[in-house]
């Protein structure tokens, strides 16, 4: 169900709004969720600890709600603007924390040339430390946590997002949607807390 919501839709000829919502009846009809229910579809929803999707049903009529992945696209008919929730400066500057999780073999790479969203639409990141807040943007097994300034970013033109799930996105800039080690406060091992960046 994730792939398709993220990034198959359109390779299975289903239709999916600007927002990312697909009918549900165009779901339940893919060969590869033969037998599920709208019941199936409910429980998967409510129970995804991440909340990575979202069940519109807001009419009264079952046959017409419709689904969506809350982010992690990689559609390009799906659009920031209609999907989520631009972050303001002013959010920025009054105390946003923004962490993006990595691996150590790929540290040297991003202190290079930056955090690059390769195929997907935007770069992912927690909105604060792992809680049970903050429930989704970085795997837990990551072990590497990036501290970006979002503020400066936004003041030098570069959009964040924040998705219904609380995760905070970037399309980073350029055609593969950078976002350069300039906007990196720190960097923390998160086995030990040790800081690598700056040192």
């Amino acid at each position: 169900m994730t792939w398709v919501l993220r990034h198959g839709a359109v390779e299975l000829n289903l239709p999916i709004s600007s927002d990312g919502y697909i009918p549900l009846t165009s779901m339940l009809g893919l060969r590869q969720l033969h037998g599920a229910t709208l019941l199936d579809i409910q429980r998967v929803v409510r129970n995804c600890k991440k909340q990575r999707f979202a069940l519109d049903t807001s009419d009264p009529d079952s046959s017409k709600w419709r689904i969506r992945a809350n982010q992690g696209h990689t559609i390009k008919a799906v659009q920031d603007t209609d999907l989520l929730v631009p972050v303001t400066l002013e959010e920025a500057l009054d105390g946003l924390i923004c962490i993006h999780g990595t691996y150590l073999r790929h540290w040297e790479s991003i202190a290079l040339n930056g955090l690059c969203r390769m195929a997907r639409n935007h770069i992912h990141f927690a909105a604060g430390e792992y809680s049970t807040d903050v429930i989704s943007g970085m795997r837990t097994s990551a072990q590497l946590k990036i501290y970006v300034n979002v503020a400066a970013a936004i003041a030098d033109g570069i959009p964040f997002y924040r998705s219904d799930n609380n995760v905070l996105l970037c399309a980073g800039i350029g055609d593969k949607g950078i976002l350069p080690p300039s906007y990196f406060i720190k960097v923390l091992r998160t086995q030990d807390g040790a800081q690598i960046y700056p040192n």
